[in-house]
């Protein structure tokens, strides 16, 4: 059968964003980050997640860009589309200045965009 999620996202005052500029990098639940490095930031999804956890992941024009990447069983659901299930799976940033946030789903294995602003690249 189906199973139905109703998520609903509000605007948290005073968001902060984490500066990265290192790749890789560990993503961490509940927070936001910012590729700012001038070859592509990869972010790696965290191997351990909570139903409802989310991350926001975005980009500072003029920089290269971000991927995310998982981790063995993980997968990222955008629309009806998933990237690879495991460690070969990403989805990445087709400008340097697009955002992204996730929620988990599946505790440690799926996240759904709940936001794209943007094209991304799903594999």
């Amino acid at each position: 059968g189906s199973v139905w999620v109703q998520l609903s996202l509000s605007p948290v005052a005073n968001e902060i964003w984490q500066n990265t500029t290192t790749t890789p990098f560990n993503l961490v639940q509940d927070n936001n980050y910012l590729a700012n490095a001038v070859a592509r930031i990869f972010f790696v999804l965290p191997t351990t997640a909570v139903f409802g956890e989310e991350i926001k992941v975005g980009g500072v024009f003029g920089q290269g860009g971000w991927r995310i990447v998982q981790n063995a069983g993980q997968s990222i659901l955008v629309d009806n589309v998933s990237t690879t299930v495991g460690a070969t799976g990403y989805i990445e940033s087709v400008a340097e200045t697009q955002v992204i946030q996730l929620v988990n789903i599946v505790p440690n294995l799926t996240w759904i965009a709940t936001s794209v602003v943007g094209s991304v690249t799903i594999m």
